[in-house]
Formats: C-alpha cells, sequence, structure tokens
C-alpha cells in the first residue's frame, strides 16, 4: 500500500498548484463570489474524477493509437482556453452583495457545471495529471483497486476547488479597486494561453 502515500502526494502537488482549472476559479471567486461558483467548483471535481476513471481503463489509448484524434483533442482545447481566456478579460467586478464575497457581474454567468465538466476533456494539465497519478498505481489492478485512488483525487481535488476560489473572494476583498482586478484577470488570462501555446511546442 506504499505506492498509495506516493499517489497522494502526487495528487496533492497537482492539485493545488496552479493550472486553468484553479486560475479560472481564483478568478470566479473575485467577480461572483464562492457562492455562485459552487456549480463550477462541482464541475472541475466530478468531471477530473470521471476524466481520471476512463483514463484508468484505458481511454487515452485512443489517443495514441489515433493521432488525428490527438490532435483535434488539443485543437479544441486551444480554442477553448482562447475563449476563457477572452472571457476573463471582459468580465467586470461590481459592487456585489453583502455577505457574499467577490464582486458579482449581473450581466455575465459564472462558468457553470456542464462547462466545467467538459472542460476537463480538453484541459492539458488535466490529461497529464491523471496519467502522472495513474502511473504510480500498480500496473495489473481491477475495478475494486480503482475506489480508493478515485477517493483521494476526489478529496484533494475538492479542497484546491474550493481553496482557490475562496481565495479569489479575499483578493476580492483586499483589492477593492476595480483595476487592481482587471489587472490580476488579465494575469490570469495570460497564464491561459501560455498553457494553450505551451501544449504545441
Amino acid at each position: 500500500m506504499h505506492y498509495l502515500i506516493k499517489f497522494t502526494i502526487t495528487v496533492v502537488i497537482a492539485a493545488f498548484t496552479p493550472g486553468p482549472n484553479n486560475s479560472m476559479l481564483m478568478q470566479s471567486g473575485m467577480i461572483f463570489g464562492f457562492r455562485r461558483s459552487i456549480q463550477h467548483i462541482l464541475g472541475v471535481i466530478i468531471g477530473f474524477g470521471f476524466l481520471f476513471l476512463c483514463i484508468n481503463f484505458g481511454i487515452y489509448a485512443l489517443l495514441i493509437r489515433y493521432p488525428l484524434l490527438h490532435t483535434i483533442v488539443k485543437a479544441v482545447g486551444t480554442g477553448y482556453f482562447a475563449y476563457l481566456a477572452y472571457r476573463m478579460l471582459v468580465l467586470k467586478a461590481d459592487k456585489g452583495e453583502k455577505g457574499t464575497g467577490g464582486g458579482l457581474s449581473k450581466n455575465k454567468k459564472p462558468l457553470g457545471f456542464w462547462g466545467a465538466f467538459a472542460f476537463q476533456w480538453v484541459n492539458v494539465k488535466a490529461w497529464f495529471f491523471a496519467l502522472s497519478a495513474i502511473g504510480i498505481l500498480p500496473p495489473s489492478r481491477g475495478a475494486g483497486q480503482i475506489v480508493i485512488p478515485v477517493l483521494i483525487v476526489t478529496v484533494f481535488t475538492a479542497g484546491a476547488t474550493c481553496t482557490w476560489a475562496y481565495s479569489g473572494v479575499l483578493i476580492s476583498k483586499v483589492f477593492r479597486n476595480p483595476i487592481y482586478l482587471r489587472i490580476i484577470s488579465s494575469i490570469l488570462a495570460a497564464f491561459l494561453i501560455f498553457i494553450a501555446v505551451d501544449t504545441w511546442l
């Protein structure tokens, strides 16, 4: 069972370090507040858990066998990253509602459950995260042996997503000037673009 220790360490590092999901959730917390970001959070948690299961049961082999499919996934991911970066730039924080935290933008809506769920399939870091973690598990494992790893992934993904979303709420309280929030959003958007470009290098 010592492999579970290595697996857990890998999951913790990957889940809490900066990435597309965490950057988007921080910005969502800044603009919409924590409560309105819950659907986004749940979409990431369940979406990544489902992706992890699918990769564990061999879906990545399809991408290796059919390079064109792999290229299509990358292309769709790049386009979606660009769209999300643009979305980050155009969202504006309002004064917000008392007690919600964050600035609520009434003209825009936060990313919903299904949008966040689908995003995991074109999220490069999510794929690398899942593949790296699965590589630590024993090669010969049945369906029952994947239950604990899935629970570990779910727990720490939940912790990371909530942490990053709430950090956005705290940032919006500290930096109340819309100019500062726009600068932070621009940095997060640039980070998404960098990741999208880096997938082709």
